[in-house]
């Protein structure tokens, strides 16, 4: 169990508890050096398995809808344009040397953008096998046709026991969830006693957030890493408020 270090907290100070897969949870972390005081406990939720590229692919464009995707994709030619959902997705493939062209906020909203621009086809979505979107379905349908190929699988982790022992203390703990699918693991993994403060990506995840007797849900304004960096911030800040407000004296 790794709990990255931050700026000094007391012990009722807020708990950051951040449960996407390890490399994603550290960077958030790191991200937030900065903010108010806190602890952080990392607790992926889901590992991530990469599985075979598809074999022999004469694409002409690729999309992806999470940089997981991206990550596990790494080894194909480059050449053919990436259509990204999310601008972080966007972000990872070119790092990774694709050029990207389409780059919706959402599913829909890249599908929606898609047929308007009419790329060059047949295109490729290459996905986690926990999906949502029917993108290649979609676009089919639109008279572009994509087709899709699973390229990792999202492992479901127990949580850890450290995670549990957070929950069940007394510190509020700020819990962000990225995905549906997190959500659905989440609420039926934990029973907290601590204050619970939810911090959902979007509101199709934050339908899925059936937590027990949480504190408060906050929907993010856009399902974006700097919507949802500012709204953890936010509540950090107000939790620093709220724990300095009710000391001693």
């Amino acid at each position: 169990m790794l709990t990255v270090p931050n700026n000094p907290a007391p012990p009722s100070g807020p708990v950051l508890l951040l449960t996407r897969p390890r490399s994603a949870s550290e960077a958030l972390a790191t991200r937030l050096s900065d903010a108010p005081p806190h602890r952080v406990v990392i607790s992926p939720i889901l590992a991530i398995r990469h599985l075979p590229p598809p074999p022999d692919s004469r694409a002409a464009g690729l999309i992806f809808s999470s940089a997981n995707g991206v990550e596990a994709a790494a080894s194909l030619p480059k050449q053919c344009p990436v259509h990204a959902v999310g601008d972080t997705t966007a972000a990872a493939a070119r790092a990774a040397g694709w050029r990207t062209e389409i780059i919706g906020q959402t599913a829909d909203d890249l599908v929606d953008r898609l047929i308007r621009s009419c790329p060059p086809t047949p295109l490729l979505h290459l996905h986690g096998a926990h999906t949502r979107g029917d993108i290649a379905a979609r676009l089919t349908a639109a008279g572009l046709p994509t087709s899709a190929h699973v390229i990792y699988d999202q492992v479901a982790q127990d949580m850890t026991p450290e995670a549990h022992a957070v929950l069940n203390a007394s510190s509020p703990v700020i819990l962000p969830i990225f995905s549906p699918r997190s959500a659905r693991l989440l609420s039926s993994a934990i029973k907290p006693l601590a204050p619970v403060h939810v911090i959902a990506l979007s509101s199709a995840v934050a339908e899925e957030v059936h937590v027990p007797d949480m504190t408060s849900l906050h929907v993010c304004d856009t399902p974006s890493r700097g919507s949802m960096d500012a709204a953890l911030i936010s509540a950090l800040r107000r939790l620093c408020r709220v724990e300095g407000s009710s000391g001693g004296d």
